[in-house]
């Protein structure tokens, strides 16, 4: 590998700066994407050991780049795609903890996709029905009462009146260790779901033959149990209800990003070939 520039990240650094030193280091990952154009093979991005690191980094068509620690053998930095929801945020409305996840600082607009949320170390629940049975899981699913109709499900045990799943999404099992998901484009009828994809009009793998069952999220009222989450991108609001029952949620991180660090390695006219 040729020998390249050395770029040091740490928290109280400084994104004006030449981040060529420590004493000149840069302060976030942002600053590190932003400079993406400035790498090249042989280059090092050396964070600041046992320090975390928030947001995401995405290199196209970049060899040779070298991410790392410093300094060496002191405990690794964490690098997360995840953002932290100060306590402060939390307000009690009609038995459910509420945060408006725009008031976060350091962030402009409340995040359109969120993949999991964490309380302290403890990974919350989205809330969903049927809740999560831990002591008989195949409990926590439903069962599709007629086999392979498309993308319809029929299910005399799903409660709701007409129209109450409307903009529900289903979460179906279609193997024992494979999901799909399809929004509910109507609820026609009591235990009647019709979904908007039926994946090519060869219907939902798992409606039929063998039945792995589904449940259903993103609905706000089946948010019932500690440690459950429901989020609201139209508003930004983030519904929970902490591990704890009686107390508000506390140390909650949310993740906001799809990739931490994403490697695109693509060469036009070398398909097949290196870089």
């Amino acid at each position: 590998m040729a020998q390249g520039t050395t770029y040091y990240v740490k928290p109280d650094g400084n994104d004006e700066m030449a981040g060529t030193t420590d004493a000149t280091a840069w302060k976030t990952l942002q600053k590190v994407q932003d400079s993406n154009s400035l790498f090249a093979s042989g280059d090092k991005i050396l964070f600041k050991s046992g320090e975390t690191f928030r947001g995401k980094l995405e290199f196209t068509n970049r060899n040779g780049i070298h991410l790392g620690t410093y300094p060496e053998g002191a405990p690794p930095a964490i690098l997360k795609g995840s953002v932290v929801v100060p306590n402060i945020l939390w307000n009690l409305e009609d038995g459910l903890y509420v945060a408006d996840l725009s008031e976060i600082p350091g962030i402009t607009a409340a995040p359109y996709f969120i993949g999991q949320v964490y309380e302290g170390e403890s990974q919350m629940r989205i809330a969903r029905y049927p809740n999560w049975d831990a002591e008989n899981p195949e409990n926590s699913f439903l069962r599709n009462d007629i086999l392979g109709v498309g993308a319809t499900i029929v299910d005399s045990e799903l409660p709701g009146n007409p129209g109450y799943w409307l903009g529900a999404w289903v979460v179906l099992r279609s193997a024992n260790y494979q999901y799909q998901m399809s929004e509910v484009e109507s609820n026609p009828a009591s235990g009647t779901l019709v979904l908007s994809n039926d994946y090519n009009g060869d219907g939902l793998n798992g409606l039929g033959g063998n039945d792995w069952g589904y449940f259903l999220v993103n609905k706000l009222e089946e948010l019932d149990v500690p440690g459950e989450w429901y989020y609201d991108s139209a508003t930004g609001l983030l519904y929970a209800l902490s591990g704890t029952p009686g107390l508000a949620p506390q140390e909650v991180e949310v993740v906001v990003e799809m990739d931490g660090i994403f490697l695109n390695q693509w060469c036009p006219g070398k398909l097949g070939e290196a870089c």
